[in-house]
Formats: C-alpha cells, structure tokens, sequence
C-alpha cells in the first residue's frame, strides 16, 4: 500500500513538473516575435500611401527578373498592349519544369 502511494506521488510531481515546464516554454514561445517585413504599399495613380510597415529599412529585390518582368507588364497594360484578362501561352515543357531555379546550381556543384 505504501508502494502504491510512492508511486501515486511519484507520478503526481512528475506530471507538475512536465505541466510547469510545457507552460513555460509556451511563455518563452510565445515572447519572441519574428522580425516584422518591411511593406510600403502605394497606388500608383494617385500616390496615396495605403499602408507601410519598416519602410525604411533596405532589403534585397526578391530577383531582379521579377521586377523587371513586373515593370514590362505594366507598361504594357498602361500602353494597352495587353489587359488583365489578356492570357499567355506556355509550353508543356515550362509547365513541367517546377518554377525557376537558381541558374548557377550546376558552376556551385563543381
């Protein structure tokens, strides 16, 4: 019976202590904040500033591809050479390949 009670305590202060501790690394979790991204959103017609978040901290370009990309787009949907339902074709090969990859992979595996 005494055996029985030891163990009952035993299992007692060790599930105190599990919940303490999973209660405290929750609280260390929940503390730490992932850096905010900067954002500066603004229509372009107009200028009015919609939002910013970190505006002035400097980041890289995801790719300067993409920007370039973006900026053809837009000029040619301001110019009216294509619109926003204008579709374009790709090729089964392209669809295929997954998105891009980095070009150098093959110099960095030498």
């Amino acid at each position: 019976m005494i055996a029985r009670k030891r163990s009952f305590a035993v299992l007692a202060v060790l599930f105190v202590l599990t919940a303490l501790t999973g209660q405290v690394a929750a609280q260390g979790a929940a503390e730490e904040k992932p850096p905010e991204t900067p954002l500066l959103l603004i229509d372009f017609s107009t200028g009015t500033l919609l939002n910013s978040r970190n505006a002035t901290v400097a980041i890289q370009p995801g790719s300067t591809a993409k920007l370039m990309t973006a900026a053809v787009v837009f000029d040619a949907l301001s110019s009216g050479e294509i619109s926003e339902d204008t579709a374009f074709p790709v090729s089964e090969h392209a669809w295929r390949s997954g998105g891009a990859r980095p070009a150098d992979r093959r110099c960095s595996q030498r």
